[in-house]
């Protein structure tokens, strides 16, 4: 059994594989100065499943990275492993500077993985980011753009505008209160601005990707954007698995 660990800026996901199947998950928000008691209660959400026998961590907070793996160790006894670019990814980058994200190394690896296809990776979280994936296994770059929930707080901190909590995924019309004003500038804005990167990156590709939304936007964006596309909610999980199997022993 493996434990999968994706640690991200606004929230932290744990995934449970059992032959090479996921078979629990567990959302949790990332708390950026960690408390022995706040994730050892986390972790006793995991005790049920006493047969963990390794942990793989993907982290993009990297004050994180060391306490969370001491953490593991100190209450499941398990060494965890970090997903870098120096393990057998299985994919070749194609990035000037080693200093790509493993969440974004993940997802590039499990859409090579999975599809057997040349892919953009679209992740919906704290920032938006795009992964591109040539079907030959190539990692050719991408884009990052801040994600819909920090774009939304600071538009709500640094104006007199009303911070609107929970933004609806409605039809585009044209807004006729405020509230209407914000729900379509920010939800179909993100949405036109996704489909303007998606067709200049196109034009640029010798290949017709398939399009893969993850995050925790993804179903919210899906509704609103015009072209074809599949939602993957746990490809990240899914790379940090295949990047532990491709170097460690295949877990159980």
């Amino acid at each position: 059994m493996l434990l999968a660990i994706n640690i991200g800026n606004t929230n932290i996901n744990m995934g449970l594989f059992v032959n090479k199947n996921l078979v629990s998950c567990l959302q949790i928000r990332t708390q950026k100065t960690p408390t022995d008691n706040y994730y050892r209660t986390i972790l006793k959400n995991l005790s049920p499943f006493k047969n963990i026998e390794a942990v793989a961590i993907c982290s993009a907070v990297a004050s994180l990275t060391k306490p969370f793996q001491k953490l593991l160790k100190k209450h499941l006894k398990l060494k965890s492993i970090i997903i870098k670019e120096d393990l057998n990814l299985g994919i070749r980058l194609n990035y000037k500077k080693k200093n790509l994200g493993a969440d974004r190394i993940a997802n590039a690896v499990a859409a090579n993985y999975l599809y057997k296809k040349g892919c953009i990776v679209i992740d919906l979280g704290t920032a938006i980011t795009f992964d591109i994936i040539s079907a030959k296994g190539v990692y050719l770059g991408g884009a990052i753009a801040p994600g819909i929930g920090i774009s939304s707080k600071a538009l709500f901190s640094n104006t007199n505008l009303p911070n609107i909590k929970n933004l609806n995924d409605t039809k585009f019309a044209i807004g006729k209160n405020t509230n209407e004003n914000l729900q379509m500038g920010i939800l179909h804005g993100f949405a036109s601005m996704i489909e303007g990167m998606l067709n200049k990156f196109k034009k640029k590709l010798n290949f017709k990707p398939l399009i893969i939304l993850t995050g925790g936007d993804a179903k919210k964006i899906s509704k609103m954007i015009n072209f074809a596309h599949i939602i993957n909610p746990f490809i990240t999980l899914e790379g940090i698995k295949i990047i532990y199997e491709r170097n460690y022993k295949t877990s159980k």
